[in-house]
């Protein structure tokens, strides 16, 4: 039985959230690209490091490379809203 075929992508984008959530949680990394391999942890460096845009972290990680299945580049909703989290800790707007 094909798990992907029993989930919607919204209810996977969902349990992706809770992941990433939990792992933030636990300070452990978490790949969120077997493909080529990346992080959680890469994801928030580059948060750091002002890398926040769809475009940026696509072009950083090479999501759209060959050799990548594409499946991170439709879930760059979830590696955006981490880095800018990281961003925004390390850069608050002053009031």
């Amino acid at each position: 039985m094909n798990v992907d075929a029993l989930l919607t992508e919204c209810e996977m984008h969902d349990i992706l959230r809770m992941l990433l959530i939990i792992v933030i949680g636990m300070e452990a990394s978490m790949y969120l690209c077997l493909c080529k391999g990346i992080t959680d942890s890469e994801v928030r460096d580059a948060g750091r490091a002002g890398i926040v845009m769809p475009c940026q972290i696509k072009a950083k990680f090479g999501l759209k490379d060959a050799g990548c299945c594409g499946r991170c580049a439709k879930n760059i909703k979830t590696f955006v809203e981490l880095a800018a989290t990281e961003h925004r800790l390390l850069n608050p707007v002053s009031s």
